[in-house]
């Protein structure tokens, strides 16, 4: 009488957890910790390379969110940013299997100067992913990256986040859940 029961529970707590898409990320990042300053100014640029389908202004959107949202200053102009944060990402393809991010933080003075200026932040972000799946998988990247933002981790930090999570949501869209 009671496994027929027990078992349509378990059914229903799996599809639940089916339609969250759980995304496996990898994050890895290393920072100068006497050049990390949330009041300094920030501007996010793309990184040369391959946006793979998906335009810089949705990321940049989604990075900027984050940076805000752990309290870093942003400027859209980066002649006035302290800090420039270079973005590069591309999607999973027959040679790779894995979707990425990467957010590389430079001093802006320096930069100007010599584009082999000093690395103040680094944080890249990994995710198993199929070809074309990029879009969907980008905001629950940047929300893994958050924490890590301008901060020394652990050689790798795994982290599963739903699309449904709050704070991936906020990212993607600029809402806050209620």
């Amino acid at each position: 009488m009671y496994k027929p029961v027990v078992f349509a529970a378990m059914l229903v707590a799996l599809s639940a957890c089916a339609s969250q898409a759980p995304v496996p990320l990898t994050v890895a990042g290393r920072a100068d910790g006497a050049d990390v300053a949330l009041k300094r100014k920030h501007a996010v640029l793309p990184a040369d390379g391959d946006t793979a389908g998906v335009p810089f202004e949705e990321v940049a959107a989604h990075v900027t969110r984050a940076l805000q949202g752990s309290g870093f200053v942003t400027v859209d102009d980066p002649k006035a940013a302290d800090v420039l944060i270079f973005v590069s990402y591309g999607e999973a393809d027959r040679e790779m299997d894995e979707n990425y991010l990467a957010l590389a933080a430079y001093d802006a003075r320096g930069y100007a100067k010599n584009s082999k200026a000093r690395q103040t932040w680094m944080v890249q972000v990994t995710s198993p992913g199929k070809a074309g799946k990029l879009r969907k998988t980008l905001p629950a990247m940047v929300r893994a990256a958050q924490p890590q933002l301008g901060k020394t981790t652990p050689p790798s930090v795994f982290t599963l986040l739903s699309r449904k999570d709050p704070g991936v949501r906020y990212i993607e869209t600029g809402e806050i859940a209620q």
